[in-house]
């Protein structure tokens, strides 16, 4: 897809969220407008009916509800029109002489402002009809341009890249591992688990502590932290196109966002609509449709599959999962710098020591700490540990397969220099190795097709057990 055709699609995804959006909310003004006018019609005296429709238009302008506190602090956050009401409401329920032409004059007041809004809301209705008919005329004539006999003549005579055997061959391979059902039970997975991580009480109780936070910060994900701004948009951007997931058009189309603060204001409402809907997300896609799949060739010469989706859609899982994934970081090291932690190296025997200290003398005893376990431990840690996850969300994100140190942040490598520096401690290890015991063993493995043989229920398992909640795993189970 061009970059001229695709950005237009992204706008219209843009002005259809925000048009829906303001469907959604005629709709529960509506609601709730007919609501308290039937509140009010069952009141059976003058008064109760002025305060019905007082406390009705409270609630849709989501302030208190009316109460007898005279003080009237809570009166603060109305309208200066709504805030008068009150207070006659208040002398009118004290003082029987109050004049109910005042409040018939209320009441009139009250239904005329209720339905100017509705008027709005009509008005603004009919903008958005105006704005998706302009939206569809401009389609017919993009297609009328396109039918051109010159450029169908181009068209078909364009050269058609229909891959090469082993593609053909990937992509059956691909196909059996992603389409095949594989029925996981996840109690097993989540006895597993629990066997693992419970096996001491130090164990339990970082197990514990993984899941208060996980679900602290799954709670206040929607409301405080998860929230799209102009700064986080950008890194979110950065990290997209790090990724490497979208194509050439649509990473432009990225681009053009960067250079725009209007429209990059335009985006973060819509991915903020979007993010207070979780509950209803799906793919933008039209009835019927699919997501399209493309197959790209790596250096390794191994073929890898994009998914070929909406911009917004993107940026919106991709924001989301930055998030996560330096949450999610942040527990594993805890996990990793506790005492649950199981460490392979063995504790050095008290004769061992003294025979240390008798031939180097008593000041080794400071630089007791300083010594090979902890050295492999602190890199481990540096390097290797979690290494596919961000500390931090400024990182925007790691890449699967990175082949360059476009990633590195000046603090953490790149994932070129940690292949390198993988090279490097395998060559120090097996040089201590065969000067210690003689003989080293090296064992690489690989988990082939990984990804795409991972079923979708061993993941909402872990999920599960780490303490995401239901909500998370409702919104991550259209994916598959």
């Amino acid at each position: 897809m061009p970059v001229s055709a695709a950005l237009p699609a992204t706008l219209k995804g843009i002005t259809a969220t925000k048009i829906a959006e303001v469907a959604k909310q005629r709709s529960d003004y509506e609601t709730s407008k007919r609501h308290t006018i039937e509140n009010a019609d069952n009141q059976t005296d003058l008064l109760s009916k002025v305060k019905a429709l007082v406390d009705g238009t409270c609630r849709i302008e989501g302030c208190p509800v009316s109460t007898d506190d005279p003080s009237g602090l809570e009166d603060r956050q109305l309208s200066e029109s709504l805030r008068n009401k009150r207070r006659f409401l208040r002398q009118a329920q004290a003082d029987p002489s109050f004049s109910p032409a005042i409040l018939r004059q209320f009441g009139d007041e009250l239904l005329r402002d209720l339905e100017l809004k509705s008027q709005g809301h009509i008005h603004a209705e009919f903008f958005s009809k105006l704005v998706t008919e302009w939206l569809s005329d401009s389609d017919e004539a993009d297609l009328g341009i396109t039918e051109n006999p010159d450029e169908l003549a181009n068209s078909t005579s364009s050269f058609e890249n229909i891959g090469r055997k082993e593609m053909y061959e990937q992509r059956a391979q691909w196909e059996s591992l992603v389409f095949t059902r594989s029925d996981t039970d996840p109690e097993v997975i989540n006895d597993y688990l629990t066997k693992l991580f419970t096996s001491t009480k130090t164990k339990a109780k970082a197990l514990e502590d993984i899941r208060t936070q996980v679900r602290a910060f799954s709670a206040g994900f929607e409301t405080r932290s998860g929230r799209f701004d102009s700064d986080y948009l950008k890194v979110t951007i950065k990290g997209l196109a790090l990724t490497d997931l979208l194509s050439e058009e649509k990473n432009a189309i990225l681009k053009t966002f960067m250079s725009n603060k209007e429209v990059l204001s335009e985006v973060c409402d819509v991915l903020n609509m979007r993010l207070t809907s979780l509950s209803t997300w799906s793919w933008s896609i039209g009835e019927g449709d699919a997501i399209p799949l493309e197959m790209r060739k790596q250096l390794n010469g191994k073929y890898r599959v994009f998914m070929d989706e909406d911009v917004l859609d993107a940026l919106l899982l991709h924001g989301i999962a930055l998030r996560w994934a330096v949450e999610f970081k942040n527990v594993f090291i805890k996990f990793f710098r506790s005492r649950a932690w199981r460490r392979s190296d063995r504790t050095i025997p008290k004769l061992d020591k003294e025979r240390r200290e008798y031939f180097l003398g008593e000041e080794t005893q400071r630089y007791s700490g300083s010594n090979v376990h902890e050295k492999r431990r602190d890199q481990y840690y540096e390097d290797y540990f979690m290494t596919q996850l961000p500390e931090d969300i400024s990182e925007g994100g790691r890449t699967y397969e990175g082949d360059s140190d476009d990633e590195a942040d000046g603090t953490r490598k790149g994932p070129l220099e940690i292949k390198h520096s993988l090279l490097h401690l395998l060559i120090t290890e097996s040089q201590l190795a065969t000067r210690l015991r003689g003989d080293i063993t090296v064992v690489r493995s690989d988990f082939k097709w990984f990804g795409p043989s991972l079923p979708h229920n061993t993941i909402f398992a872990v999920l599960r057990f780490f303490g995401m909640g239901g909500t998370w795993i409702d919104f991550y189970t259209p994916f598959p």
